[in-house]
């Protein structure tokens, strides 16, 4: 069951109300490149060559060639210096294309895991982190130095989600064909629901599983599991439970839902209710204390003020802040306090305080390829699919 396309809230608060945040699309300046200095050293390193030059060949062997002093030096010298402006420059713009586009370059207390295999969604319960990989989910120790324990479901093929159900200790794995559950250390796996996983999110005795405009809710009713089935508008690509305000979103091509889940003994289905148009695909979703945030690729950012997006919103309603440039394409995101930080690719990883009003503070480049990331007990733990690691960061 599915509510009215957009609620009479989401209507009075039109995106096109505010300007962008983003970027320049500009290149501007270059840093300095020192073009002074490489043209004198390579100037330098002209003249060496010619005073060589003039003391190694013989003085007969020169006659009526070119002199020492009156070719060869002025022909090295500038050689020398044009080829140390030209390096100068292109130095100067490798070290450009590495700089955010906004903020400043940040660095973060770093340590570094080996993984078997690119990890392109991650979990973390208690002090254990889960990545999942083509080789099955990898067990990590979410301490100051990872380790790689053991690894769960290794013998699964096109495994695409991972979520911990903490109050069983149950691992699920969403793969292609199935959503599959395991304990987190040792046992067998069970096949839960059949169906490819494209979204998922677990929390407790609710477990929501998207494959394509079908999404699966299995809750309990009169003590007994139940599944109860919402189709969308649209394919569903992400999923997310809000534990600050305990509500699930999902998210479409074109718009973000409520999925609205009756208490246990409740007689009632779930329903699905729009809360507001994204006008792009979501590929993730994530909450904190007073704001929720979509990663929509190319597209950057969303960011709306968490009152927006209330099923009956009192008072003013704020547009949401959409940020466009930096990163580039925005992968996955997490919220650590005020602070939200996407990972974005070749980026890095990039910093936005929120309060007052969304700003970007920079970004990180210790991960070179950041594609997934999720924040807990203040720590950002990355996967980083340049060398297939997991990437832990204290801001």
């Amino acid at each position: 069951m599915t509510a009215p396309l957009f609620s009479a809230a989401a209507q009075r608060a039109p995106e096109s109300t505010r300007a962008p945040l983003g970027v320049s699309e500009t290149m501007g300046p270059l840093p300095n490149d020192h073009r002074f200095r490489w043209m004198g050293l390579g100037a330098t390193v002209g003249a060496a060559l010619a005073f060589g030059y003039h003391h190694a060949s013989d003085r007969g062997e020169r006659a009526g060639q070119c002199g020492a002093w009156d070719c060869a030096l002025p022909y090295l010298s500038i050689s020398g210096a044009l080829t140390g402006l030209f390096l100068s420059r292109e130095l100067a713009a490798q070290r450009r294309a590495l700089a955010p586009r906004a903020g400043d370059a940040l660095s973060f207390n770093a340590a570094r895991l080996k993984l078997p295999a690119e990890a392109f969604a991650l979990t973390v319960l208690d002090s254990l982190v889960f990545a999942a990989t083509d080789s099955g989910v990898q067990v990590v120790t979410a301490a100051p130095r990872p380790a790689a324990l053991q690894r769960r479901g290794g013998g699964l093929s096109l495994i695409r989600q991972v979520a911990v159900n903490g109050r069983d200790s149950t691992l699920l794995i969403g793969t292609g064909t199935a959503l599959w559950q395991t304990p987190i250390t040792a046992g067998r796996l069970s096949r839960l629901l059949p169906g490819a996983v494209d979204a998922l999110a677990a929390n407790e005795d609710i477990i929501l599983v998207a494959e394509g405009q079908r999404l699966q809710i299995r809750h309990l009713r009169d003590g007994q599991p139940r599944v109860d089935t919402v189709v969308a508008p649209s394919n569903v690509s992400a999923a997310h439970y809000d534990a600050t305000a305990k509500r699930w979103w999902v998210a479409t091509d074109s718009a973000l839902y409520e999925v609205m889940i009756p208490p246990a003994g409740s007689s009632a289905s779930p329903v699905l209710a729009a809360r507001t148009a994204t006008g792009t695909r979501v590929s993730s979703i994530s909450s904190g204390n007073n704001w929720i945030a979509a990663a929509v690729g190319t597209e950057g950012v969303i960011i709306w003020p968490r009152g927006n997006l209330a099923a009956q919103p009192t008072g003013v309603q704020q547009a949401p802040w959409r940020l466009k440039g930096e990163p580039r394409f925005a992968f996955d995101l997490a919220f650590m306090g005020d602070d939200l930080f996407v990972a974005g690719g070749v980026d890095g990883v990039t910093r936005i305080r929120l309060s007052p009003s969304p700003t970007i503070l920079g970004a990180s480049r210790q991960v070179a390829y950041a594609t997934s990331i999720v924040a807990r007990n203040g720590v950002l733990w990355v996967g980083d699919r340049s060398g297939s690691g997991l990437v832990r960061l204290v801001p």
